[in-house]
């Protein structure tokens, strides 16, 4: 058996995408970065329509049922197009 680094390395027949190995570090620190960001705002938001809604679970409701919609508009926006990119991390 042959290690995974010469496989990525081996020349691919035309017409066929190559598979470079994902950066797992940078990957990783992209993700971590977005997730904390969401969550920022999601506390933003919470705090503001706490002054609308009041505390109560209304609030907390808007803000989970807002941040869901945007994933799932985010995703049918996005999907396809990322389906067809070339590199998909760089999209």
């Amino acid at each position: 058996m042959s290690p995974p680094e010469a496989l990525s390395q081996a020349p691919a027949p035309s017409g066929e995408r190559t598979v470079r190995p994902i950066p797992v570090l940078p990957v990783s620190l992209l993700l971590f970065t977005s997730g904390f960001c969401a969550l920022v705002y999601q506390v933003a938001w919470l705090r503001l329509l706490r002054l609308v809604f009041g505390s109560s679970t209304a609030a907390q409701a808007a803000v989970v049922a807002i941040f869901m919609a945007g994933l799932g508009f985010g995703s049918l926006l996005l999907g396809r197009r990322a389906d067809r990119s070339r590199s998909p991390l760089e999209l």
